[in-house]
């Protein structure tokens, strides 16, 4: 692209020159502007030719952009000029998309490098709770994750993309009774609807599809006789749709992690009792905590409650862990702006399982806002007030 503006202008030169009998010969030199508002490229070859030519840049430069104009040329959409005498070529963009597609099918890469040296890395982006259709928010987590690692793979590194699945709470057993509620109600039964149950369309959808595959098989009978199938039922159904949403949109993970297995592996237990025995938990108040203020965080975090049941970060601190665990060399996590916090915690985490923290990155995205005559609205799943993906 330099060189064709470097030819264009040589044009120009030539017509100033036979114009004025005086021939224009000097080097060009093509740059790109430090502010993007000053256009795409830039020279300062009237400033070159101020001095044999004696006359201001600037005039020169207004001579040489006129000349320009008149020559037309496809791929520029206006020349500046700026201060004493830049002169400024902003660029066709259907010129550039155009180029880019060519360039793309003969096969270039533009690029691609070894600088990654097969250095495996792994991703881990939207990540969403299986409890509903991904939302245009988690879209814009998908878009950057996705390109993050496309960029990656042309840089050199072997790159594995990650979903972790949340599916060990008590999410996953609301959105089947969400839905067994809703199938109850299909079949005629007089079922109350969880008070904080989720209430989009798309659970009447899945009761709607369980009812066709299983019939009445479960009519009038209680969620603690049927709730295991139901949620089981609702979580693959939901996993399915999230799948190909993400496939829709150009976004294929290479593994899916379940929080639930990890739990089953014993992985979140193993994790924490190697912390116990490096002296960084302990009880209080009736539950297990973590001495994270050990490592800068602000407060010690709890990891089992006083019932007895893990915390999210329990989850996160195995998790985190068998990431690196498995071989990965650097762990990228894409997370919302409102994860900021949380990111004291992990590194607190690695540290004290002497891992180097340079492994261990976070791309915070911002978090995607809508408005509904002209006052923002808040998307939730439970409510059923989201725009999917």
């Amino acid at each position: 692209m330099k060189q064709k503006i470097i030819e264009i202008i040589r044009k120009s030169l030539d017509v100033l020159g036979e114009r004025s009998g005086v021939p224009l010969s000097v080097d060009i030199e093509i740059e790109i502007p430090r502010d993007e508002g000053m256009g795409d490229l830039a020279t300062t070859v009237a400033m070159r030719l101020a001095k044999p030519l004696r006359q201001s840049p600037r005039k020169i430069a207004e001579d040489i952009a006129g000349v320009i104009h008149d020559l037309a040329p496809q791929f520029i959409e206006n020349v500046e000029i700026a201060g004493p005498g830049f002169i400024n070529f902003r660029l066709r963009k259907e010129f550039l998309y155009e180029s880019l597609k060519q360039l793309l099918g003969e096969g270039h890469s533009l690029i691609r490098t070894d600088i990654g040296n097969g250095q495996k890395i792994q991703v881990e982006f939207v990540s969403a709770n299986p409890t509903g259709p991904l939302h245009i928010g988690h879209g814009r987590g998908a878009a950057v994750g996705n390109a993050l690692c496309n960029i990656l793979q042309a840089a050199g590194y072997e790159v594995q993309r990650e979903f972790y699945i949340n599916d060990a709470g008590l999410q996953v057993q609301l959105l089947g009774r969400s839905v067994f509620a809703r199938y109850q109600q299909l079949l005629g039964n007089d079922v109350p609807f969880p008070q904080d149950g989720y209430q989009g369309d798309y659970i009447e959808t899945i009761a709607a599809e369980m009812r066709q595959d299983e019939g009445d098989t479960y009519a009038g009978r209680s969620f603690d006789e049927c709730g295991d199938f139901c949620t089981a039922y609702a979580y693959k159904m939901m996993l399915s749709a999230v799948t190909k949403d993400l496939e829709d949109f150009g976004v294929v993970f290479d593994a899916w992690q379940s929080e639930k297995d990890l739990h089953s592996a014993g992985k979140v237990k193993e994790a924490l009792d190697v912390l116990e025995s490096k002296g960084f938990i302990y009880k209080k108040d009736d539950a297990v905590w973590f001495h994270s203020t050990k490592f800068g965080d602000d407060k010690d975090r709890v990891v089992i409650k006083q019932d007895g049941d893990y915390t999210y970060f329990a989850s996160d601190i195995a998790y985190h862990k068998d990431k690196l665990d498995r071989g990965f060399e650097s762990i990228i996590d894409i997370w919302g702006a409102d994860h900021h916090g949380y990111i004291p915690r992990i590194r607190s985490v690695l540290e004290a399982f002497d891992l180097p923290g340079e492994r261990f990155r976070v791309i915070l995205i911002q978090m995607v806002s809508l408005l509904r005559h002209g006052v923002p609205v808040q998307m939730s799943k439970r409510a059923g007030t989201f725009i999917t993906l």
